[in-house]
């Protein structure tokens, strides 16, 4: 599942990564003015789905969009500059979870590598109705079942940070709304300092 904004450099990249892997794409479009539709529209592939979403300063609301389109047991959440490194451990993981339809964990955190930083986040969500996300930025999935495993994979960040200034200021002004929305929730406030 991506959200997609004028990501014509790295898109194409990261769908190659992953497309013999899903059993569908969804890919949201929040206002792009250059070529990514077009790019995407024309790798012709029927498990490729665009969807529109008129953006509203929140990337929670567009991921719940999205998540509402998938329609398999397991969404992957990459951004448009990201890459699943090519490994059988991903295939291993994905045949596991169709296998064993009981498995109780909600999510697998993958490692993330960009330059030099290293993190992980949840990269391999179960598809719940009891799934949403808050936050308009740095937005975080909560489920009713929150169980969270670490999966022995890596996604590899091709597009250089993009951390200017103008960018900076807009993801405070969203933080300091989201604040406001949950003012006792410190994730916020760690994220804002």
């Amino acid at each position: 599942m991506y959200i997609v904004k004028h990501e014509r450099d790295y898109i194409i990249k990261s769908l190659l990564s992953i497309l013999d892997l899903a059993d569908e794409i969804i890919i949201v479009d929040t206002g792009s003015e250059d070529n990514t539709l077009d790019l995407i529209k024309k790798m012709c592939d029927k498990k490729i789905k665009i969807f529109t979403f008129n953006w509203c300063d929140d990337f929670s609301k567009a991921r719940n969009f999205a998540n509402a389109k998938a329609t398999c047991d397991w969404i992957m959440i990459l951004d448009a500059d990201e890459i699943v490194r090519k490994n059988d451990n991903l295939k291993f993981y994905l045949t596991y979870l169709r296998i064993f339809d009981d498995f109780e964990n909600t999510a697998f955190n993958f490692k993330v590598i960009r330059d030099e930083e290293v993190y992980k986040t949840s990269k391999l969500i179960r598809n719940t109705n009891t799934l949403t996300y808050k936050g308009r930025v740095h937005e975080t999935f909560f489920s009713l079942n929150n169980s969270v495993s670490y999966a022995n994979l890596n996604v590899e960040v091709l597009g250089i940070r993009r951390g200017s200034q103008k960018k900076t200021n807009y993801y405070n002004k969203l933080l300091l709304k989201t604040i406001i929305d949950f003012p006792k929730e410190g994730r916020w406030y760690y994220l804002y300092l």
